[in-house]
């Protein structure tokens, strides 16, 4: 029963049969409720069965989160279920698995994106759906934790000057995220100085980093640069040779 609950190519009329004769134990109502072909219809009856009194406290929140953050939920059902969420002891559990769902209304993203929850806001900070002006403000959270979260899956809606300016963030996570992520030469040859060796050694496996930037990291004090920068250097030299004999 499980094998095809979870099964994607499993018929939406048998995932919706399924979901009227599960129970508490057998992890059944689980993987429809995190399959992919499951119908959006069987989605809803499964939270609303969720809602029941009689339902089983845990398994009520498990079902739910698993529906939060699957692709094919309606936006009917993401809006029903972060209205639930709300005042409820479990809500920022179920909110952050909200905020990964790439179909979420813009409402409830401008919402998530000021919650008191650190969780939360990262999380929706790496949604493809969170438009840049708030990726942009998640970018300057005073919680390190969402910053990192930003680079995640946003990073290329920053603005130059809001990535220099984590270029300069006082923690050197944030540091080491731009020049892991940064196509700027200019950035990258100035991180390429930073007193940190972690933020260097990102540098030195950016693939875009200049070459001459690399040549210069290969003297590097810290044995790990070093070996990075070469490595990096060296796979360019592998690809380009491959490139040049697929010519001839």
């Amino acid at each position: 029963r499980r094998a095809v609950a979870q099964n994607e190519n499993s018929p939406g009329e048998i995932l919706n049969k399924m979901s009227e004769v599960g129970d508490y134990y057998d992890n059944v109502w689980e993987e429809i409720a995190e399959n992919i072909s499951t119908p959006p219809a069987t989605l809803t009856i499964l939270f609303n069965k969720t809602k029941e009194p009689q339902f089983d406290y845990d398994l009520r929140y498990a079902i739910q989160k698993i529906i939060a953050k699957n692709p094919s939920t309606p936006t009917e059902l993401l809006t029903d279920i972060f209205n639930a969420s709300l005042g409820r002891m479990m809500g920022h559990s179920v909110q952050t698995q909200l905020a990964k769902n790439p179909n979420l209304p813009l409402e409830i993203i401008e919402v998530l994106a000021s919650s008191d929850s650190s969780m939360v806001r990262g999380v929706i900070s790496a949604n493809p759906a969170t438009p840049a002006s708030l990726v942009e403000k998640l970018a300057e959270d005073e919680d390190v934790f969402v910053k990192m979260y930003v680079f995640r899956g946003n990073f290329n809606k920053l603005s130059p000057s809001t990535i220099k300016r984590l270029s300069e963030d006082e923690d050197l996570n944030v540091r080491a995220s731009v020049a892991y992520h940064s196509k700027d030469p200019e950035l990258l040859e100035k991180l390429s100085n930073d007193p940190m060796p972690f933020v260097r050694q990102k540098v030195a496996i950016n693939k875009v980093t200049p070459e001459n930037t690399l040549e210069k990291l290969k003297n590097d004090k810290d044995q790990f640069v070093r070996a990075r920068s070469e490595e990096n250097l060296r796979n360019r030299q592998i690809n380009e040779s491959k490139r040049y004999s697929l010519n001839f």
